[in-house]
């Protein structure tokens, strides 16, 4: 088991996708910087985020957390 959330093979894999993300959104035009460009670098950034949280909490707490959101308790 992973001893550090880094170590985490998801966790890397969702740091690449923050990088790429950047990358291409770097070309969107300057109407676009803060609105489109700026949501999907955020939803990217929240992923690896949200591993690293969950990685330091119970999981069950963690998916009840979560769920609570996504349904809107």
């Amino acid at each position: 088991m992973a001893q550090h959330y880094k170590d985490l093979i998801a966790w890397q894999k969702a740091m690449d996708l923050v990088a790429a993300l950047y990358d291409a959104t770097e070309n969107f035009p300057k109407r676009e910087t803060y609105s489109l460009a700026d949501q999907m670098r955020r939803a990217a950034v929240s992923v690896p985020s949200t591993l690293r949280r969950g990685r330091h909490t119970s999981v069950a707490v963690s998916f009840g957390i979560s769920f609570d959101t996504r349904v809107g308790l």
